[in-house]
């Protein structure tokens, strides 16, 4: 049991640090001034996370009836709450701790 235990801890442990874009988004989407264009702004300088934002946004799941082919739109479509869980995921899929 004490092994498994010390297991958990030390992969805990090599976690990843939190990405910067990670972190200003996490700030902005606290901030009620934040606006749609605001997000966008600190999400562009990532492009892997723009492609993932946009091929969700484009997902049946959203049923959306035209394709979602800016980063405003996917923002809009997927609201705040949506981005920040993905921005947050991120870290962990790149850590194997979650599939991506």
């Amino acid at each position: 049991m004490a092994t498994g235990l010390y297991n958990v801890v030390a992969r805990a442990c090599s976690l990843p640090p939190i990405p910067l874009v990670a972190v200003q988004v996490m700030k902005a989407v606290m901030d009620p001034d934040t606006s749609v264009s605001d997000l966008c702004k600190i999400i562009s300088t990532d492009s892997v996370l723009v492609s993932r934002i946009l091929k969700v946004a484009n997902s049946a799941f959203y049923g959306c009836t035209r394709s979602i082919k800016t980063l405003k739109m996917a923002v809009t479509v997927l609201g705040f709450k949506t981005i920040k869980n993905m921005v947050m995921a991120r870290p962990l899929a790149s850590s194997g701790l979650t599939s991506w």
